[in-house]
């Protein structure tokens, strides 16, 4: 390399600016017009080190977008914004095996549908993508993920719905595995049922999301984490778990969220034919029915196996009597729903801090339960018995006196009973009425050890 080259090189070095998150090479202190230097122009110079984008689609600002490779070479100019992504995401390499990424920068408003391919990085953390018209029904939208694509990652940017043009702004088939959506947001203008993000397949990860005004962000996988993301005004549930295929949904996890959806009427919905589910360390400010809802509608695809940990349920606008924290339904026997774990959760200011209906094997261990309107805990055997359940080292207490509310409450109704089950540890206090039992002697075989009920009789 000559002198020349290296003073070039080095005087280059000076002013350019290299965002290894983008791959996109920014002047310092320039303008907007300065953007996107191409890799030829770089390696011109003496710079050999690429930029990390294979594609970049761009918004001209003059009524253009342009797609081109790396290079420079270019792939689309024209004023359709779907078709440069389009053009963009079908100039990737061809059945290749490893993930390159398209970048886009600027906005794009969009009325076809986007359908990247297996080892893609859709970056969009320079960008916002707006639908303009719906591409078609059912399970289409803006972005699918067409069947057996896989490896695919969303990074960053914004995914707007507008006025709920697109029925989806996300759709995944069961093929789909491996994707990633990291960093994004999810939005519409205003709350309607529509804007659903339907995740299928499997190791389905979204991490720091937003969720804004959509439909519902349906949980449809195995080996499915949810994590650091928030849901906001969603018109249904946040997320949303269930199937009618025992073997489709399990070992899914949620954590570390936060969800505030007042048009919903379960923050978390864990329904039919799901397993090995956990949500943990999650903020819920209630302001629908229930916070996490656990039901089923047959006894084969009753939910098994869920622990709700460290999550904290509290309501937003004012308690109604008929609005839970975590509720446990079976209401179409004999649809048990066993091996569930609700421990270290504090409830409050709801209608009843914990419900179990028809319940069998649930577990209520170290929660902090109080100033709820009407229950801390309610367990019922209305449709068939309810036992096997423990409660264990819980706190159950009131401290507004206007309050007229119960600790525990045990209601059975026609020849159903509450049976076998274990109280150790708990402490009720404060309530109108700390235990009431709408008839004791359906309520059998249920043990007190080391229990403060701050009452004269149990059991």
């Amino acid at each position: 390399m000559g002198a020349a080259a290296c003073s070039a090189q080095t005087m280059l070095n000076s002013t350019l600016q290299l965002d290894a998150s983008s791959g996109i090479h920014n002047m310092k202190n320039g303008t907007a017009a300065q953007d996107a230097v191409t890799y030829s122009q770089l390696v011109s110079v003496g710079t050999t080190t690429p930029p990390s984008y294979k594609v970049i689609v761009m918004n001209a600002s003059n009524g253009n977008y342009i797609a081109e490779f790396s290079t420079g070479a270019a792939i689309y100019t024209g004023t359709n914004a779907s078709r440069a992504i389009i053009y963009g995401l079908n100039n990737l390499t061809s059945g290749r095996n490893y993930k390159e990424r398209i970048l886009l920068k600027g906005e794009f408003y969009c009325g076809q549908e986007l359908n990247p391919l297996s080892y893609t990085i859709f970056d969009l953390s320079e960008g916002r993508i707006e639908a303009t018209a719906n591409p078609g029904e059912g399970e289409h939208g803006l972005i699918r993920l067409n069947a057996n694509v896989h490896d695919v990652d969303f990074v960053g940017g914004i995914f707007d719905n507008g006025a709920g043009v697109a029925h989806n702004l996300l759709s995944m088939t069961g093929t789909n595995y491996n994707v990633n959506l990291n960093g994004c947001s999810f939005i519409q203008d205003s709350t309607l049922a529509h804007g659903g993000i339907n995740i299928y397949g499997q190791y389905v990860n979204i991490d720091q999301c937003n969720f804004t005004n959509i439909w519902i962000v349906n949980l449809f996988c195995a080996h499915g984490r949810v994590t650091k993301s928030t849901f906001i005004d969603m018109y249904d549930s946040p997320i949303s778990m269930g199937c009618t295929v025992r073997s489709a949904i399990h070992d899914n996890y949620v954590g570390q969220c936060y969800m505030e959806s007042p048009h919903a009427n379960f923050a978390i919905d864990i329904t039919d034919g799901i397993s090995n589910v956990t949500v943990r360390d999650t903020t819920i400010k209630c302001t629908g029915q229930k916070g996490i809802m656990i039901h089923s509608s047959a006894h084969s695809l009753a939910p098994e196996n869920v622990t709700i940990d460290n999550v904290q349920i509290f309501n937003g606008v004012g308690a109604e009597v008929d609005s839970y924290g975590v509720a446990v339904s079976s209401y179409y026997p004999p649809a048990w729903s066993s091996g569930i774990l609700i421990e270290n959760c504090l409830i409050t200011g709801m209608g009843t801090g914990i419900g179990l209906w028809d319940a069998d094997n649930v577990d209520i261990i170290g929660n902090d339960i109080y100033d709820n309107t009407y229950a801390g805990i309610i367990t019922n055997a209305l449709a068939k018995n309810s036992f096997r359940n423990r409660y264990i080292d819980n706190t159950i207490h009131t401290s507004v006196s206007t309050l007229q509310n119960y600790g525990m409450v045990w209601s059975v109704s026609g020849a159903y009973r509450t049976t076998n089950s274990l109280l150790s540890g708990n402490f009720v206090y404060g309530h109108s009425t700390n235990i009431l039992q709408y008839d004791a002697s359906h309520v059998t075989n249920c043990h007190s050890s080391g229990d403060n009920l701050d009452e004269t009789t149990w059991f």
